[in-house]
């Protein structure tokens, strides 16, 4: 290699290490600033608490805990999307504990104070913290002398949430609400006279121990899971394709994930995923879910995943998917470019037997393929079978039948001449 081409080569290679490191750097100095953060909470919140009960102004820093989630939590899914997997989960890590420090005070607030923020504490931070948001809920019912209504509504809008992700439906979400209301009727029935609001300790615990084993139950490895599946569109955005393996893992909670707005981020990316999964039915589900949050993407993410399909990883399941679609005239172009450049010849025999008369344009560059190609005989067949005249019509200067004669393909003419549908043809010419 030239010596002057080398040094560039070297430079640009010191260049892209130091901007790594650079990278690294501000990601450590992210962190031990939160680390810093998290003792100056630390400080003010045992200065706000005296014997277990809080001042008044327990909101405004408890504001600025959850402002600091917030920032975190952008901070990680930039991360995520770089691929930067070991980073997020250390920046992770620091968000848990500036969570456990928001809770930690918010345990200790009066509920007059509590209730409001907890509710939009909820809708930022549901997902990762079911079983803490839970257990306050919990500790404002036992505070809470005014009864058990706004409580018994919380607990429900946490299970529903975290149950369906966002989404629910009308019988899960009736059905979890009754459930609520069933543990809600049993407390409050075994409640003290003397003391309305306040649970027995036992009826407490049994309360507690119900609700959370639930949570965890409906919870359990759903974080990890959506984890999974985020490295699978990572890598299909990068082009790669991901392990059958890894697929299979990230599969089952694949219909779930759809239902998150992390979804419509890169629909392309999804589609491909959906694509991998080699299931009609989540194919389809995704496209729906797509076209639903990322309005006016539909058309293109969905040509770009079935096309990549086209070209990469055909199964009969794409012979459903077409069964369950429109394919109008620029599509059925694409897919058959996508034949063409591919040698998908599984998906070129579906679409003539299924829209031959649509693919007569499409099909005929084939005739040329086929003689310098076997692999072509299978389509070319069906395509003269459901339509003879294509074979001795002239394309250009000369008719495909010519072709074949000229080059000696007497094996081809044999075959087609044998064709009733040809004999039929030939008899009425």
């Amino acid at each position: 290699m030239d010596p002057l081409k080398q040094i560039v080569k070297a430079e640009e290679e010191l260049k892209k290490l130091k901007e790594e490191q650079d990278s690294y750097e501000r990601e450590q100095k992210r962190i031990e600033d939160i680390q810093e953060k998290i003792k100056k909470f630390q400080s003010e919140l045992e200065n706000y608490v005296e014997d277990g009960e809080a001042q008044s102004n327990v909101s405004p820093l408890a504001q600025k805990l959850n402002e600091e989630l917030v920032h975190d939590e952008q901070i990680i899914q930039s991360l995520t999307a770089q691929g930067k997997f070991d980073e997020a989960k250390q920046v992770e890590k620091h968000q848990k504990k500036l969570l456990e420090e928001e809770l930690k005070l918010l345990s200790s607030a009066p509920v007059s104070e509590k209730t409001p923020f907890f509710e939009e504490s909820i809708q930022q931070h549901h997902e990762k913290n079911i079983d803490d948001f839970i257990n306050l809920a919990l500790l404002a019912q036992r505070e809470n002398d005014k009864g058990t209504e706004q409580v018994n509504a919380l607990l429900a809008q946490l299970a529903i949430l975290k149950k369906t992700n966002g989404q629910p439906t009308k019988s899960e979400e009736d059905r979890i609400k009754a459930e609520l209301n069933q543990i809600i009727r049993a407390q409050s029935q075994s409640t003290s006279q003397t003391y309305p609001g306040v649970m027995l300790e036992e009826d407490e615990n049994a309360l507690v121990e119900d609700i959370v084993i639930q949570a965890q139950q409906l919870s359990e490895g759903m974080n990890a899971a959506y984890k999974d599946v985020e490295r699978l569109l990572f890598l299909c955005k990068s082009s790669s394709v991901p392990s059958e393996k890894d697929v299979r893992r990230g599969a089952g909670y694949f219909s779930s994930f759809l239902k998150t707005k992390k979804a419509a981020k890169d629909p392309n990316a999804v589609l491909k995923l959906a694509v991998y999964t080699k299931d009609h039915v989540v194919f389809v589900e995704a496209m729906q879910v797509v076209a639903q949050l990322a309005e006016g993407v539909r058309l293109k993410a969905y040509r770009e995943a079935l096309i990549s399909s086209v070209k990469s990883c055909y199964s009969p399941f794409f012979e459903k998917l077409l069964q369950e679609v429109t394919i109008d005239d620029p599509l059925l172009a694409k897919i058959w470019d996508a034949v063409l450049s591919g040698k998908s010849i599984d998906i070129g025999s579906y679409l003539l037997k299924n829209y031959g008369d649509e693919s007569k344009r499409y099909f005929l560059p084939l005739y040329e393929k086929f003689l310098n190609d076997k692999d072509w005989l299978e389509l070319v067949i069906l395509m003269i079978e459901k339509d003879p005249e294509l074979f001795f019509k002239k394309t250009q200067d000369e008719r495909p039948y010519d072709i074949a004669l000229k080059r000696g393909e007497l094996e081809i003419i044999g075959i087609v001449m044998k064709m009733d549908s040809v004999k039929a043809y030939l008899s009425r010419i």
